[in-house]
């Protein structure tokens, strides 16, 4: 055994370093829709562990293949046998448990037991300690063997003379073998109290004996256990301020153990903890003065917390020229609640600090989750008096009433997509920053045509918000910046540092973003940020679970992760501690940054109740702000019964928007001529009407939208599926859009397609999931609009008239049942089932002003050259081609294949 010991050592030695790149989003078409289901629609699917810690292993050696060569440095060889003896298109998906991006991984060959693959550690980081795991056939995730995910903890497996960790897969099976004979790996899936007495053990075999340790000490022990499910019973209550560890022995040879620290995670519950801890203050995190600061952490589980004050920002492991790690430690003390403190003397502005706290999890240096400004990769906070960081004129920064959300016409943009491509042409210092977004007077020539590129555009555009994808700390690399869309949060209250023009300085990052959202509210438009509430980057990682480990999460049954948001975890709003800090994160943004509104996303993790405790706070601040977001059903494990925020639970949430996915499926079918049908119109007509579904109604509830940041582009989808010959994409493409921007709700749509935005690989394929592709695939090309002049111009003429006419936005569904009328027939035209048409009248309620009184909205599909005698007099509003002018009086249209029109009453003023 001290032979294994050592080689272990010397191949933990060998790692050394952490992978900053994490988990992203799920496919906000993660719905019960024609898209991919939620779980197989993951970006960048990290997953939850099955293991816990433990010792040496159990085994010195295992049965490998001698048809290949161990490769020159620690590897992991994963050994996979089926039945049926086909591993055609079988291969690993596989991801470092601490928050790291999951991809897969092809067999390298087949021997005697099945496939194989080696793997070397360093593939995902020199520091890897759990690598999590699933069996897929081919690379879009088609199938799964078995459903679920696994893990290894790397410490716990043998390893070979070449530095080598063996592991053995059966098709069907979830156990994992470190033999190709099936011996089962001991192990500890979990170890948890049940009751306040009662330490529940899972394991791979059934244990020999279970000793209960407290802060080190022996309370317990028990034996004579019949399956692999132990359960000890403790003489006196636990202690919440204890920590609680296992030995689990297999066998009488007292090297055969695994030690795992005692999950409390569901003694959270309990309202002897909620009644002794929950905090309710307004003060967590620093308070800032001249004189003193005050620092306030919730950590009522830690034994220890202590705070370091820094000078500099930077740790000298990420730059040692820039980097100091100097600091002054103060102890802090443990008050009422749970809550940690101490005031230290003096104007610390400027300064940073993180705190080392030691609990369960062992002893870390921690980011305060309240932190609001921090360093380079915000590794430490910052100390800061945000007066400093406002620019001038902020005080009288405000973006136009709105009387509803359905006033709004939102375009979705990633930060770094405006400004990357070389055809931008503005300053090159601002490509990919804040200072880019707000840049003016850029444009791109050709020939004789200039347009405007960037900021100028979208003032052109004339959206009136722009959501922003996710814009605060991500756990990205600022210095060495690449495309990211930021679904991997680092620090929830912090600007992220890789858009600014100095990431090193904590200060400079918010000037700039206020700069930002300064001059988008000086032209009128709301900044909206995309937020990523409902997973961290990494479990194990996460500031939240060094603190207090377990609170903030789901579990499931068995003491394994919950994982509905792909991403290995996803965290438990419904816990009174993490609900009161996304609705202080929230109030923060919006009275700091003054941001108009917030998309959550994959909202159908997060309780409707915290939702709506959001949404009333952030209000007291702002009136207008808006809330949306995405309102899939995604299967987690809540920690007590509570309703989600997915659509069928929309109608307890009254004032909150989500996607309506059907209206998007609708219309992307309808426009195919091969694939409308009675069920396809349906959909779009009630999406038009502001139904989200049968049962939610309310415009302001409905997103309406053809496509968004991490699905095909609209002209991409069109392109791929429109194979007609003579197929004119562009004029579908518009029609498509009009369909969302003229029904009732709230319009929604992707950066770029004005300008028929293209996702290309390289290798000239469509990217309908860029998240992992580069700025070359993901930028804007302001070449398209030069090409794509006319349709844009019919983009800007779109939501010119959608702003103009109070009447495409009622915003209660009172008023649409009064003023919508879906018709069955337009003049001497009569729409049948078959026919691919949708009509329908809009009427002026005299609570509304609107220069007209009456509104024909007409979507013809694959009818060619058709003439409709109106049978009276309108005026051409709106018209996705341009074969009658804007404002002509007609009494009869002449509609193309594709086109859409809308009419109003003539004689208005």
């Amino acid at each position: 055994m001290p032979s294994l010991i050592k080689k272990i050592l010397m191949f933990t030695t060998l790692v050394a370093a952490i992978s900053l790149v994490s988990c992203g989003e799920v496919s906000s078409s993660a719905s019960s829709s024609e898209e991919a289901s939620s779980s197989e629609a993951s970006s960048e699917a990290s997953s939850s562990s099955s293991s816990a810690s433990s010792s040496e292993s159990s085994s010195e050696s295992s049965s490998q293949p001698t048809s290949y060569t161990p490769l020159a440095e620690p590897s992991i060889v994963f050994h996979y046998h089926r039945t049926d003896a086909n591993y055609t298109d079988w291969n690993m998906y596989m991801w470092d448990m601490d928050g790291g991006t999951g991809n897969n991984y092809d067999f390298n060959g087949v021997d005697s037991y099945g496939a194989y693959g080696q793997y070397a550690i360093s593939t995902w980081g020199n520091a890897l300690k759990d690598l999590g795991f699933i069996v897929t056939i081919g690379h879009a995730w088609a199938a799964k063997d078995p459903d679920g995910d696994r893990s290894i903890r790397l410490a716990d497996w043998p390893v070979n003379e070449f530095g080598e960790i063996h592991v053995y897969l059966q098709t069907g099976q979830s156990t994992i073998y470190v033999d190709g004979e099936g011996s089962i790996f001991n192990n500890v899936n979990s170890a948890m109290f049940t009751t306040m007495r009662t330490v529940s053990v899972s394991a791979t075999n059934t244990p020999y004996s279970v000793e209960v340790y407290a802060d080190g000490t022996l309370v317990k022990t028990g034996s004579g256990f019949s399956n692999a499910t132990a359960t000890v019973t403790l003489d006196a209550d636990m202690a919440f301020s204890s920590v609680y560890t296992v030995k689990v022995y297999f066998s009488a040879d007292v090297n055969d153990v695994r030690n795992a620290t005692v999950s409390i995670n569901k003694l959270y519950e309990l309202s002897s903890f909620t009644s002794q801890y929950n905090y309710t203050g307004e003060d967590l995190g620093v308070t800032y003065t001249a004189a003193s600061s005050t620092f306030k952490l919730w950590a009522p589980t830690s034994t220890s917390v202590l705070l370091h004050i820094f000078d500099n920002g930077t740790p000298e492991s990420v730059s040692l020229i820039l980097g100091n790690d100097d600091f002054t430690n103060y102890t802090m003390t443990k008050g009422t609640n749970g809550v940690w403190e101490t005031t230290v003397t003096g104007d610390l502005n400027g300064k940073y600090f993180t705190y080392i706290v030691t609990n369960s999890s062992g002893t870390s240096e921690v980011v305060d989750p309240y932190a609001k400004a921090a360093g380079v990769n915000g590794l430490r906070g910052e100390i800061l008096d945000f007066s400093t960081t406002n620019p001038e004129g902020w005080d009288a920064v405000s973006t136009t009433t709105v009387s509803s959300p359905t006033d709004l016409s939102i375009y979705e943009l990633q930060i770094r997509d405006l400004t990357m491509d070389h055809t931008w042409n503005g300053t090159e210092s601002n490509r990919g920053k804040f200072a880019g977004m707000h840049e003016t007077g850029t444009t791109y020539t050709a020939g004789d045509t200039t347009v405007s590129t960037g900021f100028d555009h979208i003032k052109e555009l004339g959206v009136n918000a722009v959501q922003i994808l996710p814009m605060f700390d991500s756990d990205n690399d600022e210095v060495n910046t690449s495309f990211n869309w930021g679904y991997n949060p680092l620090n929830y209250n912090v600007v992220d540092g890789s858009f600014s023009s100095n990431p090193y300085d904590g200060a400079v990052r918010i000037r700039e973003a206020k700069a930002m959202i300064k001059d988008y509210a000086s032209a009128d438009i709301r900044i909206i940020m995309d937020v990523v509430y409902n997973h961290v980057s990494g479990l194990n990682s996460s500031n939240f679970q060094k603190i207090v480990p377990g609170y903030y999460f789901r579990y499931k049954a068995d003491g394994t992760p919950s994982s509905g948001s792909g991403c290995g975890n996803d965290t438990a709003s419904e816990r009174p501690m993490f609900s009161k800090f996304m609705v202080d994160s929230a109030a923060w943004w919006v009275s700091e940054y003054k941001i108009g509104g917030f998309r959550y996303d994959l909202m159908g993790l997060h309780d409707t109740v915290t939702m709506n405790a959001i949404l009333a706070k952030i209000q007291t601040i702002d009136p207008d702000c808006v809330l949306n977001g995405e309102p899939w059903t995604m299967t987690t494990t809540t920690t007590r019964t509570v309703k989600l925020g997915t659509q069928t639970n929309l109608n307890l949430m009254p004032s909150i928007g989500a996607f309506n996915d059907n209206i998007r499926n609708g219309i992307k079918a309808w426009v195919k001529p091969t694939t409308s049908s009675s069920g396809t119109t349906l959909k779009v007509t009630n999406g038009a009407a502001g139904k989200l579904n049968s049962v939610v109604v309310d415009p302001k509830h409905s997103l309406e939208y053809v496509s968004c940041h991490d699905n095909y582009t609209l002209f991409d989808e069109l392109t791929t599926s429109l194979t007609a010959a003579g197929t004119n994409v562009p004029l579908v493409d518009v029609q498509a859009q009009s369909m969302a921007f003229f029904a009732q709700g709230i319009p929604f749509m992707q950066a770029g397609e004005e300008l028929m935005r293209e996702k290309l690989n390289s290798d000239g394929t469509r990217n309908g999931n860029s998240y992992n592709a580069s700025d070359e695939v993901n930028s804007l090309k302001w070449d398209r609009k030069i090409t794509y002049k006319t349709y844009f111009d019919k983009y800007v003429e779109m939501v010119a008239f959608r702003k103009a006419h109070a009447m495409l936005r009622y915003s209660t569904s009172a008023l649409v049942a009064s003023n919508f009328t879906l018709l069955t027939a337009v003049g001497d035209y009569t729409i049948v089932a078959s026919a691919p048409m949708i009509a329908y009248r809009l009427t002026k309620d005299a609570t509304i002003d609107d220069p007209a009184s009456e509104m024909l909205v007409i979507h013809n599909g694959n009818n060619a050259g058709m003439t409709i005698n109106l049978g009276s007099a309108y005026r051409v509003g709106y018209k996705t081609d341009s074969s009658d002018s804007v404002g002509s009086e007609v009494s009869s249209i002449t509609l193309s294949k594709n086109v859409t029109v809308v009419l109003y009453v003539v004689g208005i003023s």
